[in-house]
């Protein structure tokens, strides 16, 4: 669901793929937010193009020297709605791959209802 990484225009950034379709090939509806963790749970982000289904399950370097990704959670959710540039869902469940402060202080704001503002 959510993953860390750097590139030098856009600086450190969480990205988030969202499987919307149970077809495995099918692509990621995806966004990108700032690293601060706003309350309540409204993130700014921006709407990047659909990503392949295979990030995943993808940590480590990016092609052409593009920086790196970690995954830091995953896990299902609901969609609740999209519209007029806001994407609102609801997490089901969700499992910790790299933990710390930051991962679980991430867990505690996407519990309920998050909306992301593009």
């Amino acid at each position: 669901m959510a993953g860390s990484d750097k590139f030098a225009d856009r600086g450190d950034h969480l990205d988030w793929f969202f499987q919307h379709a149970a077809d495995a090939d099918e692509s990621l509806l995806t966004f990108s937010t700032p690293v601060e963790i706003p309350t309540p749970a409204e993130f700014p982000a921006t709407r990047l193009p659909d990503h392949r289904a295979r990030y995943l399950d993808y940590d480590g370097e990016i092609a052409d020297d593009r920086g790196t990704v970690q995954r830091l959670v995953i896990g299902r959710y609901r969609r609740v709605d999209q519209h007029d540039e806001r994407f609102t869902f609801e997490v089901e469940s969700v499992r910790v791959v790299a933990g710390g402060e930051f991962t679980e202080s991430l867990v505690r704001a996407i519990k309920g209802r998050t909306t992301f503002v593009y």
